[in-house]
């Protein structure tokens, strides 16, 4: 996990802090976290432009990845639900984009585990 989190510049003592030290854990979280059907789901809304699901989808994976440490999905999803909640629906495909490759990367570095 270590190498891991250091490709990703994760806060190990955080993440293993809210997974009382045990990184077992936290890699099983991980692998939980790239199986999960959100980023397919939020993938559809956005191309459905369905802002309603947009919003819940990049809600729910903002607070997934932040539990995670993977502050760059966290920061994407919420300004995904911020544009969403404020109206701005221009600027959600260009974001989409920039959360999409930081959850390739973590999805690639993860199937390494």
């Amino acid at each position: 996990m270590d190498e891991f989190w250091d490709k990703l510049n994760v806060n190990k003592e955080e993440v293993l802090e809210r997974f009382v030290g045990m990184p077992d854990i936290a890699r099983d979280c991980t692998i939980s976290y790239i199986e999960d059907p959100l980023f397919g789901e939020l993938e559809k809304a956005v191309e459905a432009e369905d802002y309603p699901a947009v919003e819940r989808a990049a809600h729910t994976i903002k607070g997934l990845a932040g539990n995670l440490g993977f502050e760059a999905a966290q920061n994407s999803a919420q300004k995904i639900v911020d544009y969403t909640r404020a109206g701005e629906y221009d600027q959600i495909p260009a974001e989409f984009l920039i959360f999409k490759a930081e959850h390739d990367k973590i999805t690639a570095l993860a199937k390494e585990l």
